[in-house]
């Protein structure tokens, strides 16, 4: 016994296996490219985000053996017994070779005193010497006191 299907189901069989339209595929094709350029742009972005707070630890460690540097060339200079005028000293090694790091006058400023945390007003030729490194693309600063023994020996 021979089954026979009825004409409007045979052409529906014969429609689907035809394959896809050209006007499904360019749909499609531009479907993908949307979404693989919003991948792109959005994978790229985060790559390039990844990489700052490495460029951070960096500056910073580079700041930090700035610090040292000028820390080593002070005790050189307060251990050294014929150096009367140490701060003067230090402000103009840290001025020929540190510049960059500091961005203002009120970076590398003078004090009078230091008692119980707190500087006392600006001075001039103050014995404290209070020095803020900055860098200026991560915003990270280092502080440190220097003191000028003023012609006393250790």
């Amino acid at each position: 016994m021979k089954t026979t299907l009825p004409d409007q189901t045979y052409k529906m069989l014969v429609k689907s296996e035809q394959g896809f339209t050209l006007l499904e595929i360019i749909v499609s094709l531009i479907v993908a490219a949307i979404l693989g350029t919003m991948l792109v742009t959005i994978t790229g972005s985060a790559l390039q985000r990844s990489s700052q707070p490495i460029e951070a630890i960096q500056r910073t460690y580079a700041m930090e053996l700035v610090m040292e540097n000028i820390n080593l060339y002070y005790f050189n200079l307060l251990y050294n017994p014929t150096e009367i005028h140490v701060l003067n000293k230090l402000s103009i090694f840290i001025n020929a070779n540190y510049a960059d790091f500091i961005n203002t006058a009120d970076d590398m400023k003078r004090y009078a005193s230091f008692s119980s945390g707190v500087l006392s007003s600006p001075s001039v030729n103050g014995p404290i010497m209070r020095l803020t490194l900055t860098d200026s693309s991560t915003g990270i600063t280092l502080t440190s006191l220097f003191y000028d023994r003023g012609g006393i020996s250790f």
